[in-house]
């Protein structure tokens, strides 16, 4: 049999007879749900370092002066996450 004969047999319209035969939309979902989770962390930590929350500190804390190279390498980190986080809902859509 050639494909076409093939194709002029399968009824693609049929939802009953194709129904729950891949695992590959499951996988698609928990990429999104995952990217979605990475998203949200990349937000908050990113906006922590951002603002320098100091929610437990002693006086001798307050003298510091902020590391501006370290708070731009946290920052850069929590970007790349969060485009990672991007890359993986958009991936997700493959499967």
């Amino acid at each position: 049999m050639n494909l076409i004969n093939i194709l002029l047999k399968v009824n693609f319209y049929s939802e009953d007879d194709y129904q729950g035969d891949s695992i590959w939309p499951f996988i698609g979902f928990w990429i999104f749900i995952a990217g979605i989770l990475l998203i949200v962390y990349g937000i908050v930590n990113l906006v922590s370092v951002w603002r320098e929350f100091r929610i437990f500190y002693d006086s001798s804390a307050l003298m510091e002066k902020p590391d501006p190279e370290l708070k731009k390498k946290k920052m850069i980190k929590y970007s790349i996450i969060i485009g990672v986080g991007v890359l993986m809902i958009v991936g997700s859509y493959l499967f």
